[in-house]
Parts: C-alpha cells; structure tokens; sequence
C-alpha cells in the first residue's frame, strides 16, 4: 500500500490554528490528506500567516495611508476658500464653527477631482500589473512605487504651503501630485496582496492534531478554543481567508490616518496634514530592503505579461463565439487553445505564450469576475460619498471639530470589527456547523450599505429641515449657518459601510485570489481594482448633481441599488461557492478516489 502523501506545507512550518489551537508534526495521523468522510465530518482551521508577510503588508499600509490621510481633506482643500482670518495655510480661525478651505472651486470640483484621482488609483494597477509580469517583477515594482510616492508627497505639501496658496497657483501642483500618487498607489495595489498570498504555507486540505496554544494566545482568542487532541483539518480556503483579512485589517490601520490629518488641517493647515501620511513612503523603502536583502520571503518567478494573454485569449474566445452567441453561451473557450488550433489546421505563424491550461484556468476565474460587476454597486458609497458627507457635516453644528473627521471612523470600524471576526464570529459558527459563505457574506454586506443609505437619506432630510437657510444648507451664511443636528449623528453612514467592507471587499480579495492559479493571480486582482475604478468614474460623471437641494436622492438611489444587488448577487452567483470549494477540495477528492479504485485493483 502507497505511503501517505507529505502535506502540502513547508517543511520547516509549525501549523498554528488561528482560534488558540497548534499543531506540531509529526505523529502518524498528521500530515496526510483527508479522505472523502473526513473533509466532510472535520472541522477546519487555519494555517499560520508568515511572519514576513506582515512586513509586506506595511507598503499597503502606507499607500492606504496616503490615500486615504490625503483624500479625507481633498474635499475641504479644493471646495472652501481660505478662510477669512486664517492663518494662510486652510487652518480656519480657532473657536469658530468656519471649516478649513483652500482652493474655493465648489462641491462639484471637489468631488470630481477627488473621484477622478480614485479612478486612477484604481485603473492604474492594470498597467503596473503588466509591466511587474513583463519587467520588473512584483517586488521591484513596489519598491519603485515607494520611491514616486516620495515624490508625489513632496510635491503636494509644496502645493498646500501658505506662499503657494496666497498666489493663487496651487491647482498646478496640486494636479500633478495627484497623478504621481496615482501612480505610485496603482504600483503598490497591483502587486502586494499576490506576493502576501504565494507566501502562503497550505496548498490542500492536510489532517493535523490540535493542540493547546499559549496562554497569552487563549486570552486575545474571542473564540472557542478547540479539544486538545482533536483531529482537524488545515484548511487552505480558511488559511487565505485569515491572511486576507490580517491584510485587510493593516489595510484599515493606514485608513484610519483620517483622524489624524483632518485634525491636522483644522488646527495647522493642509502642508502638515499632506506631510504626516507621507512620512511612511520615506520609512517604506528601509522596510523593503531588510526585506530583500534578509531574503525573507518568496517571490513568485519572472515570467512575461500574463495580462496581454489574457487579454489575447479572452479576444479569440469572444471572436470564435461570434456575436450571436457569445450572450447566451459565452465565449468559445476551446477555440483559443494552442491544441485545439493545430487540431484544426489553423496557421501559427510563432508560440502563442499560453497552454491549453492557461485558457481553462482564465476560464474557472470568470466566476470572480461575474463578483465585480456587482461590486460597483457598493464601491458607489465606499469611494462617491466621502465630498457628500463632508459637505453635509459641514451643514451640522461640529463644536470646533473637523467636518471632515468621521471619514476616519469607516477604517476604526473595520479595525474594531476584523478581530472579532476573525478570532470570535468566523470560528464560533464552523464550530456551530454553519457555512457563512462567501456568497452570504456578500449579500449581509449589501444589506448593511442598503441600510446606511436609508439612514444617510433621513438625515439629509432632516438637515434641509432645520437648517436656517432650508434646502441651500451647503453654503448657508444665516445665523448660525449650521443645523442644530450633531454631525456625530454621521456615524452610522461610515460604520455601516465600514463593516460591510469587511464582507464585500474581503470576500472579494479571496475570490480573486482563490480562483486565480499562481499565474493569473494578478490578472485577476487587477480587474477587481479595474471595476473599482469603474465605480469611481461613474461617481465622478454623477458628481456634478450633488448640489443643494438634490442632496437626498443619491441616498436613496443607492439605498435602492444595494438592496436590488442583494437578490441580483444571488442569481448570478448562486453557483459560487460550490466553485471555491471544488478549488481546494476537488484535486483531494480524485486523488482519495484513484487511491481507493487502485486498492481495490490490488485485491483483486
């Protein structure tokens, strides 16, 4: 009888289970692959996250940093003017209820040049995709995105200098920073969530004992700890999920900088505020050279565009379906492969790049991409809404605090929440025996939003009501010039959907990566990004109707969206997490049903 299979994990890796348990090899039941009853009877638990990763994940932290710090006041700096007695640098008087300004182009400037630097930080990391397939390789690539960082900051605080800002000129700098951080933030984006996940110790399923982690484990564990001694399975889909989300929480950690530089603007002005996020793209490039040179982690293998194949694949299989029937049946994915060409007699004229695996592996990926079409229906709130908010706190009485403050409260809500999902919520129910799904996941995410934009809808109503200036609130000069209503009344509009990120996003993240081979992972990753760029764009061509007094139809509008997306994820997704599990599970299962047939050939 063949000897059990090694496990699929490094050979050096203690497997650490993420709810308090760890499992050390090796003792004869450990280290083999499931049989079919014990993938379906086993409990599953995660592998361990490789330490270096978490150093990886700190150039998504700068990025997200900088976006996210920078993006917070873009809608002061570019809709209000400086205030009147001001220190010259956005800073308003102190013990006024004034707001910070700089450039004085109004609300729809600000929202259209705000979600126009989304769209392209978000459109970008196809092109640097491309060119770390081609090139550079991913590392490279995000070590040169540190760099034009470090310039784009630069350039914007010199643009918010108080000199700058008397002159009138500011809009020139200010526009070119943007594009550079564009790009640095699509160089980094591309390229840092498919290194974290090929350092990833579990390729399939392996059986393993539990047992008893450390006490100072047990007492951050919010989960049930599992039985020492009890038989689980590490699991590679719950192994992804946990590392995705350690590297959504860091994601959310430089989110959370919005309290720091809306702050900043309030009390200095924009220079320091633009400076503060910017300081992590000058400790960025020491953090990736320790990296590097201590050899740290595995980088994936050089290789040309995968992109351009795709892209090539994709345009013979669309090509080959004709027109007809490309909407009903799809593309005609066996006309794209080499052998089916030759087969046919076809003329090829040089290698093509690909293999017949290549197109079945672009195939299985179009699961996720039915995933971002839905997408941008929530990206709308998480990336169109942040001027609208603004400009609607501003229209609230603040007592001295920034208008723009709570944009910082969507990241502390997913920083807050992520925990206690990982290490309580997500355990509690498989110990429980239920499956919270990536398709159920998703459509609880579209709920939540659905439901902040009713609660978004209601107070807009209720702002245009007593405000002392009615349905003009936004550039109301009467009295006060603010409604009675506490802009703290704002923070169910980014907790909601703070949270809800964490089930759209995230699940997002997995599918990408999931359905993805080595090989096309950043294929994949890139056309998430590109949908979100999308929802930028079709945010900033709507930009211009957010305007006194239409300011309550884009709640309710998207409050609609969002729960028409909840039955639309359903339909078109249904099949989804069938899919998932036949990625991990599938290549298991034939190989313990060979091993079965192959015993019973030897008896007979």
């Amino acid at each position: 009888m063949a000897a059990p299979a090694s496990p699929a994990i490094d050979d050096d890796a203690k497997i650490s289970v993420s709810e308090d348990d760890e499992v050390e090899l090796p003792v004869p039941e450990e280290g083999r692959k499931p049989t079919a009853h014990e993938l379906a009877t086993l409990r599953r638990v995660s592998g361990p996250m490789p330490w270096p990763a978490y150093l990886i994940c700190f150039a998504e932290l700068a990025e997200r940093a900088s976006y996210f710090g920078c993006t917070a006041v873009f809608s002061n700096f570019i809709q209000r003017p400086l205030p009147v007695n001001g220190n010259g640098a956005g800073a308003p008087p102190a013990g006024t209820q004034e707001t910070a300004g700089a450039l004085g182009l109004g609300l729809p400037a600000a929202s259209g040049i705000t979600l126009t630097f989304s769209f392209l930080s978000y459109v970008l990391p196809i092109l640097a995709g491309m060119l770390a397939d081609a090139r550079w390789g991913m590392f490279k690539t995000i070590v040169v995105s540190s760099f034009i960082g470090i310039v784009g900051h630069v350039i914007l605080v010199a643009a918010a200098a108080p000199k700058v800002l008397e002159s009138g000129l500011a809009i020139v700098p200010f526009a070119i920073s943007l594009v550079i951080l564009a790009i640095a933030s699509g160089g980094i984006k591309a390229c840092v969530t498919p290194i974290i996940t090929y350092q990833c110790p579990v390729d399939t399923p392996v059986v393993m004992i539990s047992r008893r982690a450390q006490k100072w484990r047990r007492w951050i564990s919010f989960g049930p700890s599992a039985r020492d001694g009890e038989k689980v399975i590490v699991d590679p889909e719950v192994t992804m999920q946990n590392m995705i989300m350690i590297y959504y929480f860091g994601v959310t950690i430089g989110a959370v900088f919005p309290l720091a530089t809306t702050n900043i603007e309030k009390r200095v002005g924009f220079w320091l505020a633009f400076l503060v996020p910017g300081i992590l793209f000058f400790v960025l490039p020491l953090v990736l050279a320790f990296v590097y040179y201590c050899k740290l982690i595995k980088l994936p293998p050089m290789k040309h565009s995968v992109v351009a194949d795709a892209v090539k694949v994709l345009g013979i299989a669309c090509k080959a379906a004709g027109p007809g029937k490309l909407f009903v049946n799809g593309p005609n994915w066996e006309a794209a492969k080499p052998v089916r060409s030759a087969l046919n007699q076809q003329t090829v004229t040089r290698d093509l790049g690909w293999d017949d695996t290549f197109v079945d592996e672009l195939r299985r990926s179009g699961g996720a991409i039915r995933f971002f079409c839905i997408l941008p229906i929530y990206i709308f709130v998480y990336l169109g809404f942040n001027s609208i908010l603004v400009s609607q706190a501003a229209a609230m009485t603040t007592d001295g605090v920034p208008n723009d403050l709570l944009t910082g409260f969507q990241a502390l809500s997913q920083v807050v929440a992520i925990p206690i999902l990982t290490f309580g919520v997500y355990p509690l129910l498989r110990r429980w025996g239920f499956d919270f799904s990536p398709l159920r996941r998703i459509m609880f995410g579209f709920a939540l939003t659905s439901i902040a934009m009713i609660i978004g809808a209601v107070l807009q109503w209720r702002v245009y009501e007593t405000s002392p200036c009615g349905y003009s609130a936004s550039k109301c000069t009467i009295g006060t010039g603010v409604s009675p209503l506490s802009l703290w009344t704002q923070l169910p509009l980014y907790g909601l959907p703070g949270i809800a990120g964490i089930f759209i996003n995230v699940t997002g993240y997995e599918l990408s990566i999931n359905f993805a081979p080595k090989r096309l992972k950043t294929v994949i990753f890139s056309s998430q990004l590109f949908f979100v760029a999308l929802a930028a764009a079709a945010a900033a061509a709507a930009s211009p109707s957010f305007h006194d007094p239409n300011l309550i139809w884009p709640f309710v509008g998207l409050a609609v969206a969002n729960a028409l997306a909840i039955p639309a994820s359903y339909y078109f997704l249904r099949d989804i997490d069938r899919q998932v599990k036949e990625v991990f599970e599938l290549p298991v299962q034939l190989e313990t049903d060979s091993s079965v047939v192959h015993a019973d050939e030897e008896k007979r």
